[in-house]
């Protein structure tokens, strides 16, 4: 927090329209694996498109090969071991998934 102004302009009814000079812009660079995320993971070949078209702009840290979130939305399924067991009615086992919190316990 250096308390110092980065810009000032004036605005234009309840909209403050802002023309920065590009070393202002520069300033606030993120990384691809950044804007991957903030883009919804597109593919490499859209990623390429938008920086190629100046829609986006990255600073030049090495993205990771892999994004986790995309190998996880990629898996079909999950592996499930496969049960012979035959059941006379409904319900007698029931399969489900069972999730911790991501959330710690504050208690």
């Amino acid at each position: 927090m250096t308390r110092r102004v980065l810009l000032r302009c004036d605005s234009t009814g309840d909209l403050y329209p802002v023309i920065a000079p590009s070393l202002i812009l520069h300033a606030f660079l993120v990384s691809q694996h950044t804007w991957h995320q903030r883009l919804g993971h597109p593919g490499s070949d859209v990623f390429r498109r938008l920086v190629s078209n100046n829609v986006i702009s990255c600073n030049k840290e090495k993205p990771p090969v892999l994004c986790h979130a995309c190998q996880l939305g990629k898996h079909v399924r999950l592996l499930v071991v496969s049960s012979n067991t035959i059941v006379s009615s409904c319900f007698d086992i029931v399969h489900s998934d069972v999730w911790t919190s991501p959330i710690p316990n504050l208690l």
